[in-house]
């Protein structure tokens, strides 16, 4: 029974996650980030000034990857698994590159981010990568 459950907690997260997973405009990607209620003291911030508050590779991660990745889903290396993610990292950075795009085990290809550059899945992977505290060579 509790393998049933696992499994229809992953479809029912993967299924939520990816609703409206072709509007990645940035208006829409605010709205799903933001509070449910916020407090403005001093005026408005501009939304260019915003928009360079997030990190290369962040808003691909928030949107796709972390439905898996911020849960440990289907066995996937959980964000902030310093251990998990070195290890990854040793294999280089076209072995990641190949499992991030064509799929590997558990994981779709491209993360279901069928609209992402490979720069994009590049970034979101050197993101999770900074979040992890993997020290980066390159």
């Amino acid at each position: 029974m509790n393998v049933f459950k696992g499994i229809l907690f992953t479809f029912m997260a993967v299924v939520s996650a990816y609703q409206k997973q072709d509007d990645l405009s940035y208006p829409e990607t605010i709205k799903r980030l933001a509070p449910p209620a916020t407090i403005n003291i001093g005026g408005t911030v501009p939304e260019k000034e915003i928009a360079e508050t997030f990190a290369p590779g962040q808003k691909v991660y928030q949107k796709y990857c972390s439905v898996c990745h911020g849960y440990g889903v289907a066995g996937a290396p959980k964000m902030g698994d310093k251990e998990s993610w070195t290890e990854r990292y040793k294999k280089g950075w076209q072995t990641l590159m190949n499992h991030a795009l064509n799929g590997y085990k558990g994981m779709p290809a491209r993360g279901h981010c069928v609209k992402c550059s490979d720069k994009e899945i590049r970034e979101a992977i050197a993101y999770i990568f900074t979040q992890s505290n993997v020290e980066q060579n390159e």
